[in-house]
């Protein structure tokens, strides 16, 4: 629903998912999202916190806030959970696609496309969504968003 771009579906979806198990964090990330995409961004700032205190959390839920703090017009936010991000141990995996899409929302399309670029390389398995996803919505009049479409294969519209 959320990628249907139907947020008031999704929301009431995704907290009727969080009233029967509220410590899931895929659904309070994707409310969120929701939220964010929404214009909502309060909530949308609340949620993500929320899900950063859940155990089980990792470095995507840090760049999902960026992500709200970027979209609500708060740049030094979301660029200091950025700079969060890329001063961490080497060993934690960075959330390149949510790193893109923090990017974009920042309006920072060459940091946007490199970070795809390197979610591609990872193969990221997240990179699925990024035909439909609302978070490159900024991104889709760029030639280059086209051709990582057709480097995926992903069939013509």
């Amino acid at each position: 629903l959320r990628r249907a771009r139907q947020y008031d579906l999704a929301i009431e979806q995704f907290q009727r998912t969080l009233a029967m198990h509220p410590e899931f964090i895929p659904a309070r990330q994707a409310l969120g999202l929701a939220y964010a995409q929404k214009g909502l961004y309060d909530e949308a700032v609340a949620e993500f916190k929320e899900a950063r205190k859940l155990p089980g959390t990792d470095t995507r839920g840090a760049a999902f806030l960026a992500y709200a703090y970027a979209v609500a017009g708060k740049t030094r936010q979301a660029l200091e959970i950025l700079d969060e991000l890329n001063e961490m141990p080497g060993q934690r995996r960075l959330p390149s696609y949510e790193i893109a899409a923090v990017h974009a929302a920042l309006g920072r399309k060459n940091q946007a496309f490199a970070w795809l670029e390197k979610a591609y390389g990872e193969r990221d398995n997240w990179l699925v969504n990024v035909k439909v996803e609302p978070m490159f919505d900024p991104l889709r009049s760029d030639p280059r968003f086209e051709t990582l479409l057709q480097r995926m294969n992903f069939p013509e519209n």
